[in-house]
C-alpha cells in the first residue's frame, strides 16, 4: 500500500509537471523527505499532505488516492473495536452502543439525586462553619471545613468513573454471553 502512495505521490508530481527541487521549494518541504516519499521509504504526515495539498490544488484525496479498494471493516476481526459516545451533556460518557442506554439512564438522573449528590455536602460544610464559629467561636479553625469540599468531589468522581468502568465491564460480559448462546 505504502508503494501505491509513493508512486501516486511521484505521479501527481509529475502531472502537475514539478521537479522535486522545485516541489520542495514551494512546500518549504526538504527535498530529502520528498524523495523519501516517493521512494516508498517514508509517507507523508497529515501536515506534508496539506501543505502538497495546497501546492497542487487538489484535495488530500485526489492526492493519495491509488485506485485500489479501501478493505472492508469486519469487527469479528478487528483487534481494535472502536467505541461510540452517548453525550448528553456529560463528556465522561462513554462505551460501545450496547451501553449507551444504560449510561443515558445515568446521565438523566432526578434533580433531587443531583442536588443531593453535588450541592448537599458545600451547605452542609457552610451550616457546620456557621455553627462553630457562631455557636462556639471557631472562626478561625473553623475554614478548614472548607477543605473537606474538593476531596468529597474527587471522591465522587473516583467513584462515578469506577461505577463506568464496572457497567461497561458488566454489559461487555453481557454481550459476550449472548453471542455464545
Amino acid at each position: 500500500m505504502s508503494r501505491d502512495i509513493s508512486a501516486r505521490l511521484k505521479q501527481v508530481r509529475e502531472e502537475k509537471q514539478f521537479t522535486p527541487e522545485l516541489l520542495s521549494e514551494k512546500t518549504g518541504i526538504n527535498l530529502e523527505t520528498i524523495l523519501d516519499w516517493e521512494a516508498g521509504k517514508n509517507l507523508p504526515d497529515a501536515a506534508g499532505l496539506v501543505k502538497l495539498s495546497k501546492v497542487y490544488g487538489m484535495s488530500i484525496d485526489e492526492i493519495v488516492y491509488t485506485g485500489t479498494a479501501v478493505p472492508e471493516y469486519n469487527e469479528d476481526k478487528a483487534v481494535y473495536k472502536p467505541r461510540t459516545v452517548a453525550y448528553d451533556g456529560d463528556q465522561s460518557l462513554r462505551g460501545n452502543p450496547a451501553n449507551n442506554a444504560s449510561h443515558k439512564k445515568k446521565a438523566s438522573e432526578s434533580p433531587v439525586v443531583k442536588f443531593i449528590t453535588y450541592a448537599l455536602f458545600p451547605l452542609l460544610c457552610l451550616g457546620i462553619y456557621l455553627v462553630m464559629g457562631l455557636g462556639f467561636a471557631f472562626w478561625h479553625p473553623g475554614w478548614m471545613v472548607f477543605l473537606l469540599v474538593p476531596i468529597y468531589y474527587a471522591c465522587i468522581l473516583v467513584v462515578h468513573r469506577l461505577s463506568k468502568d464496572v457497567d461497561d465491564a458488566v454489559a461487555e460480559y453481557m454481550e459476550e454471553e449472548e453471542k455464545k448462546q
